[in-house]
């Protein structure tokens, strides 16, 4: 279900979306940029559904030929707005388990490079929760990339932190980081004076910046949904792990 022409060479769907609307021409007609482009491909795709629909039926008779029971992956869009903010994904989903007999569940993918940024990593904890609450489907979080996670420098807690997450709270400490300090040494009066008030004007910030993402880390840590599988494409340990976990989840 990805509009965007790149995906061109990854790999070969058997349905693919932009025979029927590509964000180009969307983009185009419509005179919309890249974000409402997409939300306007994704609506599209909803009015016309019965197009996706015979897609899939004639795929799933051709299925009916196998002995083994396969899977239909759905690649979305990566724009969060089309999850959090937009219903057309969700009614989606409404009308594909309406239509068909099917089992569903999200596989969420998050870059394991986001383990490196606290201030991000909550963000991205806090939009799956959002995601979870939103889809009410069985979900699975995946911590991509974490063969990677070496090269990104030292992390401030080991892989298990992040992938458990059983207390969000202790990477509060670790915010300062990330809001910018006034380190420098002025000579002159005037300078130092502009100094001391940009210092003081970022140390009222960052008061406020932290109580905001303690009360973020709060609603996170009392909803509980979250924990995220590490993957790494090259171990196959970790993606059978993946697969058994979404195996579960389509019971």
């Amino acid at each position: 279900l990805e509009s965007e022409d790149d995906i061109v060479g990854r790999y070969h769907p058997d349905i693919d979306v932009r025979e029927l609307i590509s964000l180009e021409s969307a983009m185009e007609s419509m005179n919309l940029g890249p974000n409402g482009g997409l939300i306007y491909c994704m609506e599209y795709l909803l009015a016309h559904f019965q197009w996706l629909e015979d897609k899939i039926s004639a795929l799933v008779e051709d299925d009916r030929n196998d002995t083994i029971a396969h899977y239909i992956i759905f690649d979305c869009p990566g724009q969060v707005e089309l999850y959090t903010h937009y219903n057309c994904v969700m009614e989606l989903i409404q009308k594909l388990s309406q239509r068909f007999d099917t089992r569903l569940c999200c596989v969420h993918l998050v870059d394991s490079f986001y383990c490196c940024q606290p201030a991000v990593f909550i963000s991205a904890v806090l939009l799956t929760t959002t995601i979870m609450l939103k889809l009410a489907l069985p979900h699975i979080s995946v911590l991509s990339k974490v063969d990677l996670l070496s090269s990104y420098g030292p992390l401030p807690f080991n892989l298990d932190f992040f992938t458990e997450l059983m207390d969000l709270s202790p990477i509060l400490r670790y915010l300062e980081g990330s809001v910018p300090q006034n380190d420098d040494k002025e000579d002159e009066d005037n300078e130092e004076e502009k100094g001391q008030n940009r210092t003081e004007s970022l140390s009222l910030f960052h008061v406020k910046y932290k109580k905001l993402t303690e009360a973020l880390c709060e609603v996170v840590n009392d909803f509980g949904l979250v924990s995220f599988m590490p993957l790494n494409i090259q171990d196959k340990q970790t993606m059978s792990n993946v697969l058994k976990a979404i195996d579960d989840a389509n019971g």
